[in-house]
């Protein structure tokens, strides 16, 4: 029977994180940070499949390895908030032991402890995400999710799966936050009114105050001759490269792990 629910979870997470890269419009549109953390969520997604489906491990370490060094380097080492100094260290530092992972899952006891203590990193980290400014939000959510994918990897192993749930709970309550606080900032603006039609722009901005996307629309006479506006394509492209559309795609997945794990018990 144990058998049998470990494969069914095995390929739960695989179906679940082979289709990331490409899945809906807000994946295709990802770019630059965002596009390094999916990376690091398929490939430690792909590693903890492996590892419930007892399969030959090393080429799912050496990717995720590699995802997070990848991440490490270009995400996590440029995060420059002060106010996200700690839990940056402490995505940095989880990062560069993840390169130790086989070692590090040898070593039962010491496992355990490493994995409770990245854990706590990140819900340190969640809790810092209503009590600072959106753009120190946004790279703490950073941090954040590279803390939580390795700690999921690290409880795996553990082999706890009331602790598996409760690590979960915790990174879904983070991503519902993420989403929350990190959302574009959107609306109408530049409103000009003329007999028979006006003229607007619809503004985004993204959490870290730098992306932004406008988009105009002119009616005239009943008639577009610019637009209709699609706030929601308008919302996703300010967004792209955000915590928050990784945050909004990768939720959904990470419920519906939780509730398999959850009726497993």
């Amino acid at each position: 029977m144990r058998t049998r629910l470990l494969r069914g979870l095995a390929a739960s997470i695989l179906a679940l994180t082979v289709i990331l890269p490409g899945t809906a419009q807000p994946a295709q549109a990802a770019d630059g940070v965002a596009i390094k953390l999916f990376d690091v969520l398929s490939a430690l997604g792909r590693l903890r499949a492996g590892k419930a489906s007892g399969a030959d491990l090393k080429p799912f370490i050496q990717l995720a390895i590699s995802a997070v060094t990848t991440s490490q380097n270009e995400v996590i080492k440029h995060i420059d908030a002060i106010v996200a100094a700690e839990v940056k260290a402490a995505a940095d530092s989880a990062s560069t032991e993840f390169t130790d992972i086989e070692g590090i899952i040898d070593d039962e006891l010491g496992l355990e402890q490493w994995t409770r203590d990245v854990a706590r990193a990140g819900r340190k980290g969640a809790g810092l995400l209503t009590l600072v400014d959106r753009p120190s939000a946004e790279q703490i959510a950073q941090a954040v999710i590279q803390l939580y994918q390795i700690a999921l990897v690290g409880a795996d192993f553990v082999g706890s799966r009331p602790y598996l749930i409760a690590v979960m709970r915790e990174y879904v309550a983070a991503n519902r936050q993420m989403i929350e606080t990190l959302e574009p900032d959107c609306k109408w603006i530049n409103t000009k009114t003329f007999p028979g039609g006006y003229q607007r722009d619809y503004r985004c901005v993204a959490a870290n105050n730098v992306d932004e996307v406008t988009k105009s629309e002119q009616v005239i006479g009943g008639r577009y001759y610019l637009g209709p506006v699609n706030i929601d394509a308008v919302k996703l492209e300010a967004g792209q490269k955000s915590s928050w559309i990784v945050a909004k795609e990768y939720l959904p997945m990470l419920e519906q792990e939780l509730r398999k794990l959850e009726e497993q018990q």
